[in-house]
C-alpha cells in the first residue's frame, strides 16, 4: 500500500511550498470569499468526492454533507479562506475519517510573510534526506523527513548510504516523515533486501467518474550497490509518522526486514491525488486503498514500545550503548551527510533554455523526462501566454531548495517576475519543473 507525492503530516496540510514563496510586495491577500466563492468550491468537492473517492458511497455522503451544510447557511459567515478549508475538512473528517481527505485554501502571502495560520517550517533537507551520522559502536543513523519523486531522492539518499556503508547497524528516523513518493519507500526498502524481485503489496484504485476499480501490484525489482541487508536495523517512529513514511514502517515490520521502536503511526494509508478547485481552493481524495491488510485509521503499531521521543536512546540501548540521552546531536561521533545549500549545476541554465522555449512556442521535449514533458504539453497555451507577457528575463536569483520541487529560483523578467522550481537528473534531463507567477504583468490579454 502506497500514497501519493502529497500528503497531510499531522501538524497540517502539505501546501504547495511554492506559493508560501510569494512575497508580500508581488501579491495582494487572498480575497475574502462571498457567497458565489464558497457555493463554487462546495460543487467542486463535491463532484470530485463522488467522481474520484475510493469509497463511492463515503464519497456521495461527505459530498452530500457538505452541499447540506452549505443549503443549511453553516458557511455563511465563514469569508476566510483558510478558515472554510479548515471547515469543510472537519465536515469531511466527521464522515469519512479519512486523513487523506482534506480541503486546501489559497496561501495568503501577507500571512505567510507574518506567520498567522503558516504550518511549522520545513527542516532543511535534500530530497527528504536531512542528515546521516556515524554513532559509537559502528552505528549508522539516517533520517528521513519525506520522500521526493524518486529522481530526486536517489541521489542524496545514495550518498547518505554510501557514507554509512561500513557501519554494522543502521537506525532509520522516520518519526517526523510526511510522507511521499512510494517509489521512493521502495527504493530506500531495496537496501534492505537480500533478494529480488519481491512483491511489496497491491492496490485498487477507482476509475474516476465511474464504479469500477483497477487492481495495481507493488514490486521491486533491482537493488543498489550498497547493501545493508542482514544487518540489525531499527526503524523509529511515532504519531508524527504519515503516510509514506508509515508505509516503510509497515513494510520493514512486515517483510522482517528491521525493528519498529516507539510509539503507533498516524493511521493514514490511502492513496490520494490533489483537485484543483474554484478560487485556487485544492482537495485531497484519495482514489486508491490496499487490497489487503492496511494501516489506515489504525496506524502500524511498533515491535518495542516506547516514547517517541525516547526511540532513539531504546534503539541504541538494544544495540549494546547505553546512552545517556536521545539527542542526535550530542550522539553524533561524526555527520557524514548534509544537505545542500546552494543550486545544483545546470539548473539556472535549464530554466533559461525551458523559458526561450516556451515563448518561442516549439519546447524540445527531449530535455524532459515523460512524466515532466506531459506536463509541459498540457500547459503549453497557458505557460506560453504567461511567459510572454512576462517578457524577457533581467535576472534570476536562487531561493531555496524544496523536497517536492527541487531548486527554486526568483525569475524577475521585464513584465514581471515567477518562482521556477527545476531538478535535473545526473545526465542534466528535466525530472521535475514547476512555475508559479509572483508579481503583476504589466498587460492582460
Amino acid at each position: 500500500m502506497r500514497t501519493q507525492l502529497f500528503s497531510r503530516a499531522k501538524f497540517g496540510t502539505c501546501l504547495l511550498a511554492l506559493f508560501a514563496l510569494a512575497k508580500v510586495n508581488a501579491q495582494a491577500p487572498a480575497p475574502a470569499l462571498d457567497d458565489a466563492g464558497r457555493r463554487t468550491v462546495v460543487e467542486g468537492a463535491a463532484k470530485a468526492l463522488r467522481d474520484r473517492y475510493v469509497y463511492p458511497d463515503l464519497g456521495d455522503r461527505g459530498a452530500a454533507a457538505i452541499e447540506a451544510a452549505l443549503r443549511a447557511g453553516r458557511y455563511d459567515r465563514v469569508s476566510d479562506p483558510d478558515a472554510f478549508a479548515k471547515r469543510l475538512t472537519i465536515d469531511l473528517e466527521k464522515v469519512a475519517h479519512d486523513k487523506h481527505l482534506y480541503v486546501s485554501a489559497p496561501v495568503d502571502p501577507v500571512r505567510r510573510q507574518t506567520g498567522q495560520s503558516a504550518p511549522p517550517p520545513q527542516p532543511l533537507s535534500e530530497g527528504g534526506v536531512i542528515r546521516a551520522d556515524r554513532l559509537a559502536d559502528q552505528i549508522g543513523y539516517i533520517e528521513l523527513f519525506a520522500f521526493s519523486p524518486l529522481d530526486m531522492f536517489k541521489p542524496p539518499v545514495g550518498r547518505a548510504m554510501a557514507a554509512l556503508a561500513g557501519e554494522r547497524a543502521l537506525i532509520i528516523d522516520a518519526r517526523h516523515n510526511v510522507g511521499g513518493d512510494p517509489a521512493s519507500v521502495n527504493h530506500l526498502l531495496s537496501y534492505f533486501l537480500r533478494t529480488v524481485p519481491i512483491q511489496i503489496g497491491s492496490s485498487v484504485s477507482r476509475t474516476p467518474g465511474t464504479r469500477t476499480f483497477t487492481a495495481q501490484e507493488y514490486w521491486i525489482n533491482t537493488k543498489p550497490a550498497t547493501s545493508f541487508a542482514g544487518k540489525p536495523v531499527f526503524v523509529l517512529a511515532g504519531p508524527g509518522t504519515f503516510s509514506g513514511g508509515e508505509a516503510l514502517a509497515y513494510d520493514m515490520k512486515k517483510l522482517k526486514l528491521g525493528t519498529l521502536v516507539g510509539e503507533t503511526t498516524a493511521g493514514a494509508a490511502n492513496i490520494t491525488s490533489s483537485v484543483a478547485l474554484a478560487r485556487g481552493f485544492e482537495i485531497s481524495v484519495p482514489y486508491a486503498r490496499g487490497s489487503g491488510a492496511t494501516w489506515e485509521g489504525a496506524g502500524v503499531e511498533p515491535d518495542i514500545s516506547a516514547p517517541s521521543a525516547e526511540a532513539l536512546k531504546v534503539a541504541l540501548q538494544r544495540l549494546g550503548l547505553k546512552p545517556a540521552g536521545g539527542d542526535i546531536a550530542s550522539l553524533s561521533q561524526a555527520r557524514v551527510f548534509t544537505p545542500r545549500t546552494t543550486p545544483a549545476p545546470g539548473g539556472e541554465a535549464a530554466i533559461r533554455q525551458m523559458i526561450r522555449d516556451v515563448q518561442s512556442g516549439y519546447p524540445n521535449y527531449e530535455r524532459l523526462n515523460e512524466v515532466m514533458a506531459k506536463a509541459l504539453r498540457e500547459r503549453l497555451p497557458t505557460l506560453h501566454r504567461m511567459l510572454t507577457r512576462l517578457g524577457a528575463i533581467e535576472s534570476m536569483t536562487f531561493v531555496e531548495i524544496n523536497w517536492i520541487y527541487g531548486d527554486i529560483y526568483d525569475v524577475k523578467f521585464a513584465n514581471g517576475s515567477a518562482y521556477w522550481a527545476i531538478a535535473l537528473d545526473p545526465k542534466g534531463k528535466i525530472v521535475m519543473w514547476e512555475v508559479r507567477p509572483a508579481g503583476r504583468v504589466a498587460s492582460r490579454p
